[in-house]
């Protein structure tokens, strides 16, 4: 299964803590993708931006410490 999220009308979001700027920040993810295999599933956000000006590293420490 397949999403496209629009920015304008969705308030989808994961938090984030941006230590360069010290200020929580929100992740507007672009497409999230929900995968199964055998009895495993995968949820796989997609941010096609630049990760040299997402801090990708920040989104997903903090995902971890919300969702693990």
């Amino acid at each position: 299964m397949f999403s496209k999220i629009d920015e304008t009308l969705d308030e989808v979001y994961i938090p984030y803590y941006d230590y360069a700027d010290n200020s929580l920040k929100k992740f507007k993810l672009d497409f999230t993708f929900w995968l199964k295999k055998d009895n495993n599933y995968f949820i796989v956000f997609i941010d096609p931006k630049s990760t040299e000006f997402t801090k990708y590293q920040n989104k997903i420490h903090w995902y971890e410490k919300l969702f693990t």
